[in-house]
């Protein structure tokens, strides 16, 4: 519920950084107590993103198999003609997740091979995809509430079937 506060600190959150001159290191003791956590938990997880994503499935009229969801995405995908309007959803966890395609990134482009690269699907994804919110401190009643504002929001919308 706080994500949206961190990401107005210059934390550098939702933020693409491309540095081929990273650190390779060990993994803190921090971050693999983290990660034996997340382990643990990841069955509850996996199953809450299921049920959050077939709730989003079914407002968004997408057709499942009998099994229902069987990868959960940590979050759910949509592609939108007005994401201009993200703001109108922020509150509900709704984010635009790629500002532009990556060959825009200025840091990257010395690294091309092609300069003049054109790439439209990834320039039209960065234009359209928005996001919703997955995670457990979404309840069946927030993820339909959730569905219901984006559709009034955005108007048409697009889902992604992987």
């Amino acid at each position: 519920g706080l994500y949206w506060s961190l990401e107005k600190l210059p934390l550098g959150l939702g933020r693409t950084v491309y540095d081929p001159g990273f650190q390779v290191a060990g993994m803190s003791l921090a971050y693999q107590c983290l990660g034996d956590s997340a382990l643990d938990n990841l069955g509850r997880l996996d199953r809450h993103r299921s049920l959050i994503a077939k709730i989003y499935n079914k407002a968004f009229g997408v057709e499942t198999d009998a099994q229902g969801v069987t990868f959960p995405p940590f979050r759910y995908p949509l592609l939108v003609e007005q994401q201009d309007r993200v703001d109108d959803l922020v509150r509900l966890g709704v984010r635009c997740m790629y500002p532009r395609a990556l060959c825009d990134l200025e840091a990257l482009r010395p690294e091309l091979a092609d300069l003049d690269v054109q790439t439209p699907g990834a320039m039209h994804i960065a234009r359209t995809l928005v996001t919703l919110p997955t995670h457990t401190g979404v309840s069946e009643a927030m993820a339909v509430n959730i569905a219901t504002e984006a559709k009034k929001v955005f108007g048409s919308i697009q889902t992604i079937n992987a």
